[in-house]
């Protein structure tokens, strides 16, 4: 297989991680140096520009010496957060288009059909986090129906008990859920729907 080692994703984490701890005031805490933290972040921004940022969106994963993947995974959230976390602007239009893409035929994580959705190359089906990353890309740009659309998927994948399935498969006509007890997806939901609510969402992606 490709041997790609740096996602988007992880180094959207770290730089993110590394503000994160030099604006807290942790770092003398910690024993963590503020101006490393910062010149780790800066230098971690830089290397994404000069590798990852490639035909005027964001590669999934680089190996750093040209190699690059082109996909998208219903796990990768730090790209689908980057504007929240202040990474970049929510109408940037590398951004922009990586979420075009990840949502498109072209991205192999995509399932296609009326019932399609993102999914994952480990576990085959849609994945209600990819039905999450929907919803969140809607809201950030301010797409209420296709917030809405997203939500309804989402209701009508859930148990009884309200949890969410790791991924769900069609049978036919019938709609069968993979792993029950996935707690990632609500989880992940939960946090998402208070920062909504609150409506901080739209205030960090400002």
């Amino acid at each position: 297989g490709e041997r790609a080692p740096f996602t988007a994703g992880s180094q959207v984490l770290l730089w993110y991680t590394a503000t994160r701890l030099a604006d807290a005031g942790l770092p003398a805490t910690l024993g963590l140096d503020q101006t490393g933290l910062l010149s780790m972040a800066a230098g971690v921004r830089a290397a994404f520009e000069r590798h990852i940022v490639n035909g005027g969106r964001w590669s999934y994963a680089v190996d750093g010496r040209g190699r690059t993947v082109d996909y998208h995974d219903a796990n990768e959230f730090p790209t689908v957060l980057a504007p929240i976390w202040g990474f970049c602007a929510r109408d940037d239009a590398r951004w922009l288009a990586t979420m075009r893409f990840a949502f498109s035929g072209a991205n192999p994580g995509m399932i296609g059909g009326v019932d399609g959705g993102l999914g994952s190359r480990h576990t085959p089906g849609v994945w209600p986090l990819g039905l999450i990353q929907a919803w969140l890309v809607s809201r950030i740009g301010g797409d209420e129906a296709g917030a809405g659309a997203a939500l309804r998927r989402l209701e009508g994948v859930a148990f009884p008990d309200g949890m969410l399935p790791e991924a769900v498969v069609r049978d036919g006509d019938a709609t069968i859920p993979v792993r029950h007890w996935f707690a990632w997806p609500g989880a992940v939901l939960g946090a998402l729907w208070l920062l909504d609510r609150d409506g901080r969402l739209k205030m960090l992606a400002a």
